[in-house]
């Protein structure tokens, strides 16, 4: 993988892009709550699952059955 920069000012910045899994991603008010619930109850569950890139994953199966 490749990383392009972009000159902005006097700073270089990443030109780094979402993959099509988070770009149609919209989180409705049941994914807020879940997410909310995993930071603040369930932290370590939460920073596995970045970790693990399964969030997303998670979040949109709450949403579907609710």
């Amino acid at each position: 993988m490749d990383i392009t920069y972009k000159k902005v000012g006097d700073y270089y910045y990443p030109e780094l892009e979402l993959t099509k899994k988070y770009k149609d991603f919209r989180l409705d008010k049941y994914g807020k709550l879940r997410l909310n619930y995993l930071k603040e109850n369930k932290h370590i569950q939460y920073e596995i699952m970045k970790c693990e890139d399964t969030l997303i994953d998670h979040l949109k199966e709450v949403q579907e059955f609710s």
